[in-house]
């Protein structure tokens, strides 16, 4: 079984690599590919790391660097899934960057729109800081938890 498409905690996902690895042993998936939003991290720190490395090899699964890029053509956002490059090219540290510079800009927008319109709780500023990609979805998370909306899909 084979699944290219997975996210991790270095962007909107819920798992660690290391659970992500642990998940695709579990769920007899023997390729796989990480494509985290806008940025290879993830496979870096499997290339970097002797331990992840090991772990892949044995449990007998197949890694293939990827990324889901996110882009904009005429007026429809939509997504590139990126797959077998080198993580550490030069080229991809700059495209990062301005993901990274985009991102940082949208969440200022969006933490002074939540804002202007709804009194975070505590709970939900420290869940948001301890964030290292923070995503529409964690600030509809604050909401629901805050008692504004019923739902995901609401906030």
């Amino acid at each position: 079984m084979i699944d290219l498409h997975l996210h991790s905690t270095c962007s909107d996902g819920k798992d660690t690599i290391e659970q992500l690895i642990e998940n695709v042993k579990n769920a007899g998936i023997e390729y796989f590919s990480i494509t985290d939003h806008d940025t290879s991290k993830a496979g870096r720190e499997i290339l970097m790391s002797d331990e992840l490395k090991s772990k892949i090899k044995e449990y007998g699964l197949t890694y293939v660097t990827g990324c889901e890029f996110s882009v904009i053509y005429g007026k429809q956002e939509m997504h590139i899934l990126a797959y077998d490059f080198d993580p550490f090219a030069p080229e991809i540290f700059e495209i990062e960057k301005k993901f990274a510079e985009l991102l940082e800009a949208k969440d200022k927008f969006r933490l002074k729109y939540v804002e202007d319109h709804y009194k975070l709780s505590q709970e939900s500023y420290d869940y948001l800081a301890s964030k290292e990609n923070v995503r529409k979805l964690d600030f509809a998370n604050c909401l629901v938890n805050d008692g504004y909306f019923d739902n995901l899909d609401d906030a």
